[in-house]
């Protein structure tokens, strides 16, 4: 049996496919299984693809489109590896991501999820940034991590730097389909709560940075305020009872001003239907208050609150 499964959804991804694929054939660990879907890609996806001559590969080609996160629940579906590791078309594996990956975990029997440090990329492969790191890894437990990701967001940063356990995934069950956007997000909150979390400073990944992101296109930022807010109240009642009054007037203060933010920029760039869209999610309750905070702090640049964390 492989040691790990790769699992990649693929979209219209011609442009960088080929070089996402190659990180991963050429891995120094050779015992893992490659699972590949294409989501209904209009472009060269599915000849690149075919091209593929590996007996650790399987390509399932959908007859239409399923969306992201129903794409990925057919692959996790598929995989028989006890870890999964996520990876996203435009993105690439280090040589040594897999190996150095499995020996993380075999190492730590307590962790379900991982997240790695990453080089930032350009369209042509080349190095342009990387994510700051500190001196050590963090590592904290479910009741921690909730936490993180209620103050912080998806801490994970993108699909491409997460690695699990797949019993883990298992227990979490499939991702929701209800969302476009923030399903990984969502995911992490339900993983979190079967073990402990390791946020590595290992870089593992290159991650592209274009403007085909899924972040850059028409409407993400009103899709990301209405799906984080979901999120968000989906933890706030998992938090601490000590700190969960607390937690709720930090988006009062934090979340509303990020929003009203976009708002502003949305009405400046005169994208009038973006607003229109953000206030549906909003609403008076939200926007009216964002707005007096966003002004009376000058965008969190004159305060911005603090998280309370809790520990016992």
């Amino acid at each position: 049996m492989s040691r790990i499964s790769i699992i990649l959804p693929v979209y219209n991804g011609a442009r960088f496919l080929e070089e996402c694929l190659q990180s991963v054939l050429s891995q120094t660990e050779t015992e893992f299984e490659f699972l590949i879907a294409d989501d209904g890609s209009t472009d060269r996806s599915r000849a690149i693809l075919a091209a593929i001559n590996d007996p650790r590969v399987t390509v399932v080609l959908n007859p239409r489109n399923l969306g992201l996160f129903a794409n990925l629940n057919q692959l996790t579906a598929r995989a028989t590896s006890p870890l999964v590791r996520f990876l996203c078309q435009d993105d690439a594996l280090e040589p040594h991501c897999l190996a150095d990956e499995i020996a993380y975990f075999e190492a730590h029997e307590k962790f379900v999820m991982t997240i790695s440090a990453v080089y930032e990329i350009d369209d042509h492969g080349k190095v342009v940034g990387e994510w700051a790191t500190g001196d050590g890894p963090s590592v904290f437990d479910g009741d921690w991590c909730l936490q993180k990701l209620f103050y912080e967001g998806c801490i994970a940063g993108n699909l491409s730097t997460v690695c699990v356990r797949r019993w883990a995934l298992e227990a979490a069950g499939p991702f929701d389909t209800t969302y476009q956007v923030a399903g990984d997000y969502e995911m992490w909150v339900r993983l979190c709560r079967h073990g402990w979390v390791a946020d590595r400073h290992d870089k593992l990944i290159r991650l592209r940075q274009h403007s085909g992101r899924l972040s850059e296109a028409p409407f993400s930022g009103v899709k990301f305020a209405r799906e984080n807010r979901r999120v968000l109240n989906q933890i706030l009642p998992l938090l601490p009872e000590a700190i969960r009054a607390k937690a709720e007037r930090y988006t009062w203060w934090r979340q509303n001003v990020f929003d009203t933010h976009h708002f502003i920029r949305c009405l400046l760039a005169g994208k009038f239907a973006e607003c229109r869209a953000l206030f549906e999610v909003m609403g008076w309750k939200y926007l009216l208050p964002g707005l007096a905070v966003w002004l009376v702090t000058v965008n969190n640049r004159l305060y911005r609150p603090k998280p309370i964390f809790y520990k016992p």
